[in-house]
């Protein structure tokens, strides 16, 4: 059975999405301290040539607090639930897949919840649904247990917990893990490495790589979304 777990990113970029459906279970990883400037909170997107981010506040946003313990800045603040539509709004009001997307990305950004780690998992898993990725999805703080043991170490205690004999990581941990390690536990342990012939039409000729989810889904029909899911390969494997 294949494996991944990662922290629960804010409408994350198409690897992300590569990974949920490369594995047979996917875990969203809250039970670790929260990232301030990381991808938990925002993400980049395209306004006209420019790459720009859209973000959430977090409130009392702090290093020493889990993710599942950190929450969502109220609605009067300056990066509020309502700015971040307006924001995509104004960017891709113009492509050519906006009027098909648009209103679940609203729907689902204007949800009520305020808890950070509960918000991006329902976020994911509806963007899943949509995409026809069909991985168990299950949320850390709701099975997983407190643990001493951290890094690679923690990695391959959580994949013996669910019978995983398979490991998947985005490429960009492979020095993170030693490949010999899972193996004397009986582990594989794979990278997935996103294919770089994802390319499509944004506004111009000039291709910007690597955006939120919600660029690949403004320029492109959803059938051809799910066939870029395909598009990758596992090193190691």
């Amino acid at each position: 059975m294949k494996l991944a777990l990662m922290q629960p990113y804010f409408f994350p970029y198409i690897g992300y999405f590569q990974l949920i459906h490369a594995v047979d279970t996917f875990i969203v990883y809250d039970t670790v301290t929260y990232i301030k400037n990381g991808w938990i909170k925002r993400n980049r997107y395209l306004l006209n040539d420019s790459v720009k981010y859209f973000s959430l506040s977090i409130k009392s946003a702090s290093s020493h607090k889990l993710i599942i313990d950190t929450n969502i800045a109220d609605e009067d603040d300056l990066h509020s639930k309502e700015k971040v539509t307006k924001t995509i709004k104004m960017a891709y009001s113009k492509a050519p897949y906006f009027d098909q997307v648009f209103p679940l990305l609203d729907m689902l950004i204007r949800d009520e919840e305020q808890n950070i780690a509960n918000y991006n998992t329902q976020i994911l898993r509806e963007l899943c649904a949509y995409l026809e990725i069909n991985t168990k999805i299950l949320q850390g703080s709701n099975v997983l247990s407190a643990s001493e043991l951290t890094g690679q170490d923690r990695v391959i205690e959580i994949c013996k917990i669910f019978d995983a004999d398979h490991y998947v990581n985005p490429i960009g941990g492979v020095d993170l893990y030693e490949s010999a390690l899972f193996n004397e536990q009986g582990i594989k342990l794979s990278f997935l490495q996103t294919s770089d012939k994802i390319k499509y039409h944004q506004w111009n000729d000039t291709f910007t790589s690597n955006l939120s989810i919600i660029d690949i889904l403004m320029f492109n029909s959803k059938s051809k979304v799910i066939s870029l899911l395909e598009a990758f390969s596992l090193i190691g494997s």
